[in-house]
């Protein structure tokens, strides 16, 4: 909604550096450079002023710094807000795990001409983008409640263990993922033995 240039501006001058913001940013130098000349041309005014030792803020620059984070939170205010009328709904899921209930009702999603489903790669659960709109999962010991998510369990899938009956989990009525920690097992799916995994 809002220009990427002004990402860029913030943490240009948070850093005092071009250097440094393209380090940050996982972007080249040049490209900070020309997303920082692309702003001033914009707004007709020089936003920092430049020398050997790095970048300061302008008297401009420094008004613009203030109005730039109102203007991020602006933005992000509002996404959130039309996300109550968008069409598409956003489906986060972890990078090693993979999407299981929705890829079963997704052809049903796809003949809803009103509803579109897509999906998001979440790559850090401490900072969730603000555009997911539903985190599938298979476990969660615990909901994420720093972003505000609330977890409802949909469908179960059973788990079963075979153990010698020295075994302290043959002891136990009911098994919980956690009890598998530190314990080697054989997985079998679709009965086939995979290589034995050492869970953490």
């Amino acid at each position: 909604m809002y220009d990427h240039e002004i990402d860029t501006f913030i943490v240009v001058a948070k850093l005092g550096s071009f250097s440094a913001a393209a380090r940050a940013m996982y972007i080249s130098k040049p490209a900070v450079t020309q997303q920082i000349n692309l702003l001033e041309t914009k707004l007709s005014c020089k936003l920092f002023v430049r020398d050997s030792h790095g970048v300061t803020l302008t008297e401009a620059g420094k008004l613009f710094l203030v109005q730039a984070h109102k203007i991020k939170q602006l933005c992000l205010a509002t996404k959130q807000i039309l996300q109550n009328y968008q069409s598409t709904l956003t489906v986060g899921t972890g990078y090693l795990s993979t999407t299981n209930l929705f890829d079963h009702y997704w052809t049903k999603f796809a003949q809803n001409k009103q509803v579109k489903l897509k999906f998001q790669e979440i790559k850090d659960y401490e900072q969730i983008p603000p555009n997911i709109d539903l985190i599938e999962g298979i476990y969660s010991e615990e909901p994420l409640p720093k972003q505000g998510f609330l977890f409802k369990k949909i469908t179960t899938t059973p788990l079963m263990i075979a153990v010698p009956p020295t075994n302290i989990l043959a002891q136990k009525k009911q098994l919980k993922i956690t009890d598998l920690n530190n314990q080697r097992i054989w997985l079998v799916k679709n009965n086939v033995l995979s290589q034995s995994a050492q869970i953490q």
